[in-house]
């Protein structure tokens, strides 16, 4: 019988804490007590006598359940005290039916606990009935007669159970079937629940709309009083407002005479507008082909101040060339002066060491130097072989420096 408690028990505690509510012990043993709930309400008062749904561990709900298992032996039948006489009623219980991994127990083991109630009782079973089993091998015969009086109680016993499991079963489909007309049931309440809700919301929307209507209702109400009083001070003062008017019609007529020559002179002013537009249109289309002339001779003289400005670059660059050219033929003609120098200092010398062969003419500086320069105004200027200077060309003349 420890073994069905730890069964029960470690099916609950699933996460092996030593510690389970007594509710979930309570539910985990209800399908197998549907029959016999008093019983149930004895064990959930011995485990939780204030009903605070503590948390029991394995020593306290092993001891409750013994404590209980002996109340219900005390009011067993004779069937199940015969039951309790032999330890082999122990193979009744199949382990293989009791719900390790489920936590939901099965329906043909509560049938066993409700109708065999003697077979909780197994803890009351001894050390000293269990050698008094085997103590009796020396009489073969009678050990032979009790095996088979086990053999018909087990048969008796399981065609019991298996009745009680169809029966089980039965009252499973007729549960069921209740369930479903509950569940229809409930969700019919719940859509009449959810429109009486809506009904009542309707309705306080209806009662918050009616003590709005009523306030303003009363706001109406006093503001219509305020206005008979308005409306009695107003028509004194519309008898007031008609004598006020006959006076003002006579003078709207003088002023209506007045309006009348003031229009007549309107429309004279508007006539005389009429051509000051007339002519300001015209000096406007003047002032505009006045306009478009003066742009026109404005680009024309833009065109003409870059021709200057292009010819001006155009002359620098050339004078800048001629320039160049003069200083590079007087380099050429101090070179060639130099030259005709340095030949008359040689004919010179050369001269003088032939005197005595003949006589030679003598030629003076200032001849040679008057021939040379004849020779060189003679011939054209040939290229110079002393490299000129590079100048910095003129830099052009932007049209605002020209302007």
């Amino acid at each position: 019988m420890e073994v069905v408690m730890k069964n029960i028990y470690t099916s609950c505690d699933s996460e092996n804490t030593n510690a389970v509510h007594v509710s979930k012990l309570i539910d985990f043993i209800t399908p197998y007590m549907m029959e016999d709930l008093s019983a149930l309400e004895n064990l959930r008062k011995l485990l939780d006598p204030e009903n605070a749904d503590i948390c029991v561990t394995s020593e306290k709900f092993y001891e409750a359940m013994n404590e209980w298992i002996q109340q219900i032996s005390s009011f067993s039948t004779q069937e199940d005290s015969i039951f309790n006489k032999t330890p082999s009623v122990l193979e009744v219980i199949d382990e293989g039916q009791l719900p390790y991994i489920q936590s939901t127990p099965r329906a043909s083991f509560g049938q066993k606990i409700l109708n065999c109630e003697g077979l909780l009782n197994l803890s009351n079973v001894s050390a000293y009935s269990l050698s008094s089993s085997t103590y009796g091998k020396d009489n073969m015969g009678q050990e032979k007669t009790i095996l088979e009086e086990e053999l018909k109680r087990l048969e008796h016993h399981l065609n019991k159970v298996s009745s009680e499991l169809v029966i089980a079963k039965l009252q499973l489909t007729a549960t069921e079937e209740q369930n479903d007309i509950l569940q229809s049931d409930l969700d019919r309440c719940k859509t009449r629940l959810h429109s009486e809700q809506q009904i009542i919301e309707h309705l306080q929307l209806d009662k918050k709309y009616s003590d709005e209507l009523r306030d303003e209702l009363n706001a109406n109400k006093k503001q219509i009083e305020e206005l008979n009083k308005k409306i009695s001070q107003y028509e004194k003062d519309n008898h007031h407002l008609l004598s006020v008017i006959k006076g003002t019609e006579d003078e709207n007529a003088k002023l209506e005479e007045k309006c009348e020559e003031l229009s007549r002179r309107e429309q004279e002013a508007k006539k005389e507008i009429i051509d000051i537009k007339t002519e300001l249109d015209l000096k406007d289309q003047e002032i505009t082909m006045v306009i478009k002339v003066n742009d026109e001779l404005r680009s024309r003289l833009g065109q003409q101040r870059d021709i200057i400005d292009q010819l001006t670059n155009e002359n620098e660059l050339l004078q800048h060339e001629k320039n160049n050219l003069e200083k590079a033929l007087r380099c050429d003609l101090s070179s060639r002066r130099e030259s005709l120098v340095h030949k008359y200092k040689t004919f010179l010398v050369d001269s003088a060491g032939s005197a005595s062969i003949g006589t030679i003419p003598v030629y003076t500086k200032q001849s040679i130097s008057s021939n040379s320069c004849n020779v060189v105004e003679q011939q054209p200027p040939q290229p110079s072989t002393v490299d000129s200077p590079i100048l910095p060309l003129p830099r052009k003349r932007s049209l605002l420096e020209t302007a």
